[in-house]
């Protein structure tokens, strides 16, 4: 049970702090982007890498720019609330390269005095991936250490009380009419 409790505590942690990961990573890049369109704003907005995107949205509605594996799409969120404040959310309903599910990023920016929103995005297919590699690591590993647990933990104890088993034994051999016997310390 400890090492079972231990387990989903491990995978859970881990889904945690790469997912914390992830969204650190897409923070910097919205970091990034807000630098990059202070002055100008580039028709094409990098991603980073093929498995993530970015896009900037102005206040009507109107992409004005996005990363190249999202081009000519319509905004991919709804603009955040009006306080401004950044929200990330897990999406399963965008397909970008043959993706799944992805983690959004949604920020307000201001450009040229007029509020955007901007959205950056990473494939979360590879925290899936990895939790499931540990999940189905764990469920090998734990059923053979439990039962080399209990093998070593049989083995030990049987080695302990054997003395006890020799004493028992020569109790059960000691008649009445072997009163002169006695079991050894």
């Amino acid at each position: 049970m400890v090492l079972v409790i231990v387990s989903v505590v491990l995978i859970f942690s881990q889904r945690r702090q790469l997912t914390a990961n992830l969204d650190a990573s897409l923070r910097q890049r919205a970091d990034d982007i807000a630098a990059l369109v202070v002055e100008t704003v580039p028709g094409e907005l990098g991603a980073g890498s093929e498995e993530a995107f970015s896009q900037l949205v102005s206040s009507d509605g109107v992409v004005v720019a996005a990363s190249r594996n999202i081009l000519g799409r319509a905004p991919l969120a709804d603009a955040i609330a009006s306080d401004g404040a950044e929200r990330i959310q897990t999406i399963g309903d965008l397909v970008v390269d043959d993706d799944d599910e992805f983690r959004l990023l949604t920020r307000a920016l201001t450009l040229a005095g007029e509020p955007a929103t901007l959205h950056v995005g990473a494939d979360f297919d590879s925290v899936g991936d990895s939790t499931e590699a540990l999940t189905s690591t764990l469920a090998v590993l734990v059923p053979a250490v439990a039962s080399l647990l209990a093998w070593l933990v049989w083995v030990l104890v049987g080695r302990t009380l054997s003395p006890v088993v020799a004493i028992r034994r020569q109790v059960d051999e000691i008649g009445g009419d072997d009163l002169d016997r006695r079991v050894p310390v």
